[in-house]
């Protein structure tokens, strides 16, 4: 569990890094974009967050109940942090791209699309002993049934 927070508070803290980042100005503003290209990116990005957040959180649920089912309980601990790593990249990418192009081109659809990818992370990947201990205590009482 702790290294499941160091993971998350790492993520967070790149993201944080990256703002910080592009307020001191060292990612170039106004790149040389064109409006179609800079149209395509906004698209890339916003679909990808529509996307990518109900998939890591559908793809994490489906591999931790089927799977962890057959495990003992500490192939099921590795397991569970195996996808709950999973889920974390695949939720902070959507948020990383939106903070890179929003410094690049200053379009305000890419902070939004940033914030909800970190909205997602912040609502679902924070772990805590308690969760994961009845998570995989309950998946056991399902094997032995």
């Amino acid at each position: 569990m702790t290294l499941l927070r160091a993971e998350l508070i790492s993520q967070i803290a790149f993201v944080v890094l990256l703002v910080v980042l592009g307020e001191l100005n060292v990612f170039a503003g106004n790149a040389p974009f064109s409006p179609n290209t800079e149209f395509v990116l906004e698209c890339v990005v916003i679909v990808l967050t529509l996307v990518t957040i109900p998939i890591a959180i559908k793809l994490f649920d489906l591999n931790t109940t089927r799977n962890l089912r057959r495990m003992n309980y500490d192939e099921a601990l590795a397991s569970y942090h195996l996808w709950s790593i999973v889920r974390l990249f695949s939720l902070t990418a959507p948020c990383i791209m939106g903070v890179l192009f929003y410094y690049f081109t200053f379009n305000v659809s890419f902070i939004l699309c940033a914030c909800i990818s970190m909205l997602a992370v912040i609502l679902f990947c924070i772990p805590s002993r308690h969760k994961i201990e009845d998570y995989l205590e309950r998946q056991g009482e399902e094997h032995d049934l």
